[in-house]
């Protein structure tokens, strides 16, 4: 029979069976093992800032859902806006006993971000807050990218949609943004 020429048998152990012929050098793993280091950190980074924009996009349909419950608030206390911003958590949050239950629902348990503390004063770069009159209101909480060194706050009013602000409301009577 004639041997075929072209044929390479497959790695075996050697002659004297202690080592390998052929396979994965040490520089090949370790170029391996950095490769896949460098895409999971990558990863890892999107998944980050994907995670703050789901958190803000979650504050912002809150608060406009805050903008529709008020309304309804407004046609039920005969067309004013007073006292939107009660706190009364045994209940229904704010906006009284029988009010909406902006913010925060015991009964539901939902709240804009629950350990965020909500104030209906000036607020700062980490608290809710909600503003009342008879004439109007204003509700901000602070955004994924909101630092104690610079404010960084949604906010919605009685007579605007959400938006973004560098700033906070001033005062409990400050109802534009």
């Amino acid at each position: 029979m004639k041997k075929n020429q072209g044929f390479t048998p497959p790695p075996t152990l050697g002659e004297n069976k202690s080592k390998w012929v052929g396979g994965f050098t040490l520089i090949e793993l370790l170029t391996v093992i950095a490769i896949i280091g460098i895409l999971s950190a990558v990863v890892m980074v999107s998944l980050s800032s994907a995670r703050l924009r789901s958190k803000d996009k979650a504050v912002m349909t809150e608060l406009s859902s805050i903008k529709v419950q008020a309304e309804i608030y407004y046609d039920l206390n005969s067309n004013s806006y007073s006292d939107l911003c009660t706190r009364e958590q045994t209940i229904r949050g704010l906006g009284g006993a029988s009010g909406p239950g902006l913010l925060f629902d015991v009964n539901k348990n939902t709240a804009i971000p629950s350990t965020i503390n909500v104030s209906t004063g000036s607020g700062g770069y980490n608290i809710t807050t909600c503003h009342d009159s008879s004439t109007g209101w204003a509700v901000e909480a602070p955004t994924s990218k909101s630092k104690s060194i610079s404010s960084s706050m949604y906010c919605v009013t009685s007579k605007t949609m959400v938006t973004e602000k560098n700033s906070n409301l001033s005062n409990n009577s400050d109802i534009v943004c």
